[in-house]
């Protein structure tokens, strides 16, 4: 719902985060969607909360969902950086811009769109989308040369399984690691 123009590389489906969902109210948790009321509505389901299709949608209850959250999953959007004002947890899928929109804190994860290279007739490596021509727009900035491919079902509910079940003494992966290095380069 980030704007209604299907090209816009920061809109997501919401059919992709039905696995995610099962995983978190199978854990006894809730979901409230954020957002707003010119998104598509979530299926109806036990625990799940539709919060932008709600008499109760504000700007003030937003804020104050988001403070009271146990882990914020999200995209590269305003929700995420209140979450981080508020020091809670959060996990990023469908992330379209991997300099500025990259977990900042020690156990915060985040997964990237797909990045489809026209010319090569592939999609590229996570090296070669660090190594690829970039600006502060992203790949967005370069359309007809690249396509950006939602995160499936399965990878948002890995992501959110591995977040869900993270010791407290969480320690970096070597892919982690490595991948924080080529950004940093």
């Amino acid at each position: 719902g980030y704007r209604q123009d299907s090209s816009i590389n920061r809109n997501a489906s919401i059919e992709n985060y039905t696995e995610a969902i099962k995983v978190i109210t199978a854990a006894g948790g809730w979901v409230v969607r954020l957002g707003d009321p010119t998104m598509s509505h979530v299926p109806k389901t036990e625990r799940v909360i539709d919060y932008p299709h709600t008499r109760f949608k504000s700007e003030l209850m937003d804020i104050y969902l988001i403070s009271q959250c146990r882990l914020l999953i999200g995209t590269n959007s305003g929700p995420s950086d209140v979450a981080l004002l508020f020091k809670k947890p959060t996990t990023l899928v469908n992330t379209c811009d991997w300099a500025t929109s990259l977990p900042l804190r020690k156990g915060d994860l985040t997964i990237l769109k797909h990045v489809y290279s026209r010319p090569l007739n592939r999609f590229l490596s996570i090296q070669e989308i660090l190594e690829e021509t970039y600006t502060s727009l992203g790949f967005k900035a370069l359309p007809k040369k690249y396509v950006m491919v939602q995160n499936t079902s399965e990878e948002i509910r890995d992501v959110i399984e591995e977040s869900l079940n993270q010791p407290d003494d969480y320690i970096y992966s070597d892919l982690q690691i490595a991948f924080n290095k080529g950004r940093n380069q």
